[in-house]
């Protein structure tokens, strides 16, 4: 069982869990399982990067729930680099083994698997354990997707107002005067004028004799009085 998400920056798997901690299976051979991470994540190979230990397949004792990723903070441009040495997240759930069909609880983190005719123990075709495994996956990693989520939404929002500012400019340009654009706004002449009259785009866009220019800071102190 693998998944990638959207964004490549997260790969998803189940790991074969040993009796002493270790984990494995990522890779099949002759000799048997490769016991493929310590108990706390970090690789077991020789200085060449090989694989230096092998196991039965029935040494399987458990599974867990693993994802190698890319941290958020990782510009795309340098993900490949990055995928050379990503870090490993292992869920904190052991799906623990049992030897009989009776002694399964998939709620209890219980799974049967007995040993197919070639002794390996398969579970990948398990639809209901997909399910389960994959979800516990997918939450860790949703903080993220909510960030990632927020963060798009700001930019969105950021080039929102710019394209506002450029068309209060386009239609102050044209003719329409505080009035008019407030309208349409659903705001008043004097907030319009407030909010888009020194934005850039807005300053070099003034109607010569705009009966809805800003009052002087005396003309506003006579009326408040």
């Amino acid at each position: 069982m693998s998944w990638t998400d959207d964004t490549g920056r997260h790969e998803g798997y189940v790991a074969k869990v040993f009796a002493d901690g270790k984990l494995g299976g990522g890779t099949y051979s002759t000799a048997g399982l490769s016991v493929d991470d310590d108990p706390e994540g970090r690789a077991v190979l020789d200085e060449n990067g090989d694989r230096i230990q092998w196991r039965p397949a029935a040494a399987v004792v458990a599974w867990r729930v693993c994802c190698d990723h890319v941290p958020a903070h990782v510009r795309d441009e340098d993900l490949r680099d990055y995928w050379q040495t990503p870090e490993t997240w292992m869920s904190p759930t052991v799906w623990r083994r049992v030897y009989s069909a009776a002694e399964e609880d998939l709620a209890q983190g219980r799974i049967y698997a007995s040993l197919d005719d070639e002794g390996s123990v398969f579970i990948d075709d398990r639809d209901d354990l997909f399910e389960l495994i994959r979800t516990e996956w997918r939450q860790h990693i949703e903080p993220e997707d909510h960030e990632r989520s927020i963060r798009a939404a700001l930019d969105g929002v950021t080039k929102a107002k710019q394209l506002l500012d450029l068309e209060v400019a386009a239609a102050r340009a044209s003719g329409l005067s505080w009035a008019e654009i407030g309208r349409v706004a659903g705001i008043t002449r004097q907030a319009a004028r407030d909010r888009w009259g020194t934005s850039p785009a807005s300053t070099h866009s003034a109607i010569p004799g705009d009966s809805t220019a800003r009052p002087t800071r005396a003309r506003i102190t006579d009326r408040e009085h």
